[in-house]
């Protein structure tokens, strides 16, 4: 094929209207099967490549390559964003093995009124269930949530289950973040966070597992 055949074909882009793309009536497909094979499409490909860049480009990409690197951001803690009523709270993620839909809760026999609900299906095995709300005292709303998720966790060898009003998802900070509790938060749940970590417009309450899990037990006892 002369360069004046192949030059003809590529400003008609035979490809689309002849080639694999088309009717495939080129007779050069007898010898090339396909357009990727052929002289013509290789030429598209190389004046692709070689155009000339658009106005302004050039000077975009120097200042990219002149600027400096921005430092990425360091973390080394990540929590699980949950909703307790209108609190936003975290447990490490590490305490944290899934969060599954909203289920029955079988009640524990001469067992009422305490943290402890009952005892929860999680994948056929009957997990002890508790309420956060009434752990950390905060008031539980009036109608359940259409959001409302139930978080299972471990430390050692212990498995809770805990029903939350919302998840969020997970957040990833730096241990520098975390701020102290402001003097406003309830007795109750100051016991039971390390501290305050910023998300957005929100202050969110990191949970200490630790506490939480000791709480329990005793209400076991």
């Amino acid at each position: 094929m002369t360069d004046e055949q192949i030059a003809e074909r590529l400003a008609g882009r035979c490809w689309e209207r002849i080639g694999v793309r088309g009717d495939h009536s080129c007779p050069e497909l007898v010898a090339h099967v396909h357009c990727r094979n052929c002289p013509v499409f290789a030429a598209a490909g190389r004046s692709l490549v070689q155009r000339p860049p658009p106005d302004g480009y050039l000077a975009e990409q120097t200042g990219n390559v002149a600027a400096t690197p921005t430092r990425a951001r360091r973390t080394d803690r990540s929590l699980l964003l949950m909703r307790l009523g209108d609190e936003w709270l975290g447990l490490d993620t590490t305490a944290v093995i899934e969060v599954i839909t909203d289920r029955t809760i079988h009640r524990i026999p001469h067992r009422t009124g305490g943290a402890v609900l009952g005892m929860v299906n999680v994948h056929g095995q009957l997990q002890l269930c508790a309420s956060l709300h009434r752990v950390l005292a905060i008031a539980e709303p009036a109608t359940r949530s259409p959001l409302r998720r139930l978080v299972v966790t471990r430390r050692d060898q212990e498995h809770w289950v805990f029903p939350v009003d919302e998840v969020f998802n997970v957040l990833a900070f730096a241990s520098e973040e975390i701020q102290p509790a402001p003097m406003t938060v309830t007795a109750a749940l100051g016991t039971h966070t390390r501290g305050i970590v910023p998300w957005r417009e929100h202050k969110v309450g990191y949970l200490s597992a630790e506490s939480l899990f000791a709480s329990l037990r005793r209400t076991l006892g």
